[in-house]
C-alpha cells in the first residue's frame, strides 16, 4: 500500500480488499536505552530512525514534525546487523515478526525490543 499511496497522483487505484484489519508496522528500540511514549519523544531524542526507502509513514512523521530529516535513514535493508551492532537505533519492523526474532532468534541480541 505504500507504493499505491506514493503513486496515487499518477496511477489512481481502487482498493477492493483489505488483507489485514490492522497494519503490523512498528518502530522499535532497546528499552534499556530509550523509554519513548510517543513519536515526538523519538524526535526529541535525536535518535536515528532506520526505515526502508519509500515507506510513506516516514513522510507522515516528518510532516507532523515528530521526527526530523536528519534523524531518518532510508538505508535499512531488513538485516538486524546494524541495529544489533549500534544498539542505540530506532528501526522499523513488523509487530508480527521482529519482536519475537530479536528476543528469541538473534543470539547477538536475545532481549526484548
Amino acid at each position: 500500500t505504500d507504493e499505491q499511496v506514493r503513486l496515487s497522483a499518477s496511477q489512481p487505484t481502487i482498493g477492493i480488499v483489505a488483507p489485514r484489519d490492522k497494519n503490523p508496522q512498528i518502530v522499535m528500540w532497546d528499552p534499556a536505552v530509550y523509554s519513548f511514549d510517543s513519536f515526538a519523544d523519538i524526535g526529541a531524542s535525536g535518535a536515528t530512525l532506520l526505515y526502508f526507502e519509500g515507506a510513506t509513514y516516514i513522510d507522515y512523521l516528518l510532516g507532523k514534525g515528530w521526527v526530523t530529516e536528519d534523524q531518518v535513514d532510508a538505508s535499512y535493508d531488513g538485516s538486524p546487523a546494524r541495529f544489533i551492532a549500534e544498539g542505540n537505533l530506532v528501526q522499523q519492523g513488523f509487530a508480527s515478526a521482529e519482536p519475537y526474532q530479536y528476543q528469541n532468534e538473534f543470539e547477538d541480541w536475545g532481549k526484548p525490543v
